[in-house]
């Protein structure tokens, strides 16, 4: 589409921008769901997808090839929707299943984790004063896509935040619980879906997985992907249960890998119940890739309540015949450093000490085992990482 457009003194430009427009508007249906998550449930890919039809739209308009008259502006905004509720309070965005830390255009110079220029794009294209809110500033990348005409527009657009403060995306199979969108606001995003599409390529295994920032401090995170081919043991690292804020049984994980871009056995996960009213919010989920293991197949559910403001509760519970090894895994930011606490007589603390913001206080209410401090990675950018 863009060759076809652009150039249009080769002889085949009009069948390459019929055949991009084509291929385009058809595979909308099936790579954005319903709810407008990106059908792999990949963030960083979801991104890409967003950016496509951004770019798709805009030659689109300027040169009479009317998309604005398809399905395009309507699932457009489903895709930006999506990047506006999942953003964190500190304007990052979890990096949710396989990131390759490439752009579809290298426009600005972000952060990798930073889609807010995409935001800031798409604020001023369908004059939306909650993306603009989210998105915070103008952006280099719509001075390049949209001229001086986008940024005027974009700075004449009242300011104001989203509708809702919690979200649902049933279809994708995220769940999002906020108390509000100022940078000290309390964040959490809950994967229970689909592991991912036909091979699953980009998924990891995160089912019932979360990611939390406590008064707008991203504290734990999902670590990211750091390689593809680089190194395998690696790449099956950072795409296991056990690198993921979610329950382990035995050291497995709730998926099995086949190969760096595949997947042996794939967990489903089903959403139970969601409930968001003023005060709190309630999920409650199941996943299935447990239910592999043969000396006693186990269905793991998980159930987290958020009293806004004040803390969350996660229960987990395995319906089993059995006996198993269970591990809870919490996997701080970079730079949070945890320390383990004790008190005679309590259960075991594990506590992000305070500093400039302050910490989160995780308290285990387990009948049995102890809090471990170990030494793991994270990946805010491919090919990099940090202790």
């Amino acid at each position: 589409f863009y060759l076809g457009t652009l150039l249009p003194e080769f002889r085949r430009a009009a069948r390459w921008r019929a055949r991009g427009h084509s291929i385009l508007v058809e595979e909308l249906e099936r790579h954005v769901l319903a709810d407008g998550v990106y059908f792999e449930r990949a963030s960083y890919y979801h991104r890409y997808t967003t950016d496509f039809y951004t770019h798709f739209l805009i030659l689109s308009e300027r040169n009479g090839d009317g998309a604005r008259e398809q399905l395009v502006p309507e699932k457009l905004q489903g895709l930006l929707d999506h990047l506006m509720y999942i953003t964190r309070p500190d304007g990052t965005t979890p990096l949710i299943g396989d990131d390759d830390g490439g752009l579809l255009a290298l426009l600005d110079e972000r952060a990798t984790d930073d889609f807010r220029a995409t935001l800031a794009t798409g604020a001023a294209l369908f004059h939306r004063a909650d993306y603009k809110f989210v998105a915070g500033e103008e952006a280099a990348a719509t001075l390049w896509l949209l001229g001086r005409a986008g940024l005027r527009d974009f700075s004449q657009l009242a300011s104001q935040p989203p509708s809702e403060v919690s979200r649902a995306f049933p279809e994708g199979g995220y769940y999002v619980m906020r108390d509000g969108w100022t940078k000290e606001s309390n964040y959490l995003l809950l994967d229970c879906g689909a592991h991912g599409v036909f091979n699953c390529g980009h998924a990891h295994a995160d089912a019932l997985a979360f990611e939390l920032a406590g008064r707008g401090r991203t504290l734990l995170v999902d670590p990211g992907t750091y390689t593809y081919t680089g190194s395998l043991d690696l790449r099956d690292l950072f795409r296991s249960s056990a690198a993921h804020n979610t329950l382990t049984l035995d050291g497995e994980s709730s998926s099995a890998t086949a190969g760096p871009f595949s997947w042996k056995q794939s967990a489903h996960g089903n959403a139970l119940a969601w409930k968001s009213a003023n005060r709190f919010d309630y999920f409650a989920g199941a996943h299935d890739g447990y239910l592999r293991l043969e000396h006693a197949p186990a269905m793991h559910t998980r159930s987290v309540l958020f009293l806004k403001h004040d803390y969350w509760i996660v229960r987990d519970a395995v319906l089993t015949e059995g006996e198993h090894r269970y591990d809870l895994h919490f996997h701080f930011a970079a730079g949070a450093h945890p320390q383990l606490e004790k008190e005679a007589g309590a259960q075991s603390f594990a506590a992000e000490p305070g500093g400039v913001a302050p910490g989160l206080d995780l308290c285990s209410f387990g009948a049995s085992g102890e809090w471990r401090l170990e030494e793991g990675w994270v990946s805010s950018c491919y090919g990099e990482r940090r202790r």
